[in-house]
C-alpha cells in the first residue's frame, strides 16, 4: 500500500477502505457502485517492520496494528463485526458508539467484547490480552485443536 495515498483505496463488494489525511485507515459500507468484481473473500492488512496503521471502523471502533501484524477483515459481515488478527493490537471500542459486538479471530482462540480498550498480542503459541477497561471474552481453542490432533 502506497504509504502517502490518501482517499478511498479500495472498494470491495460492498466494503470500502479510505486513507485520511491523518493516515487512518477506514473501513466502512461502500456506496459508490464502484466496487471491484473479485472473488476475494476479505480485506487484509499488513504491517512491514516499523511501520503501524490505525485502522477505523463503524461506529467508531479502532484498532491501532502494529509492526509485523495482521488484520484480515472478512467481506461479509453478520450483526457483529469479525476480524481475524496475527501480532500485536491496541483494540478501542466506545461503549457509547458501537451497536454490536467485536468479536476477534486468532490462531489459538476468540476474543469478544461490545465496549472497552485493551491490548491483544496473538502469534501461533499463544494470544495474551491486557485490558485498560471495559469487558472481554477470550475463548481459547488449543485444547480442542490438541484433542483434533490426538484423535484425528
Amino acid at each position: 500500500m502506497d504509504t502517502n495515498a490518501t482517499g478511498v483505496l479500495l472498494e470491495l463488494k460492498g466494503i470500502s477502505l479510505a486513507k485520511t489525511a491523518e493516515g487512518v485507515l477506514e473501513v466502512d459500507k461502500s456506496s459508490s457502485g464502484r466496487e471491484v468484481n473479485t472473488n476475494d473473500t476479505a480485506i487484509v492488512i499488513r504491517t512491514a517492520a516499523r511501520q503501524q496503521f490505525v485502522i477505523e471502523f463503524p461506529y467508531g471502533m479502532r484498532v491501532r496494528l502494529n509492526a509485523q501484524s495482521t488484520l484480515r477483515y472478512p467481506l461479509t459481515q453478520g450483526d457483529s463485526t469479525h476480524v481475524f488478527i496475527e501480532g500485536e493490537e491496541l483494540i478501542d471500542i466506545p461503549s457509547q458508539l458501537f451497536g454490536g459486538v467485536m468479536v476477534i479471530q486468532t490462531d489459538n482462540g476468540k476474543i469478544s467484547s461490545d465496549y472497552g480498550k485493551f491490548e491483544l498480542a496473538s502469534y501461533a503459541q499463544f494470544t495474551r490480552a491486557a485490558v485498560s477497561h471495559g469487558e472481554v471474552c477470550f475463548r481459547s481453542e488449543i485444547k480442542q485443536k490438541a484433542a483434533a490432533s490426538m484423535f484425528g
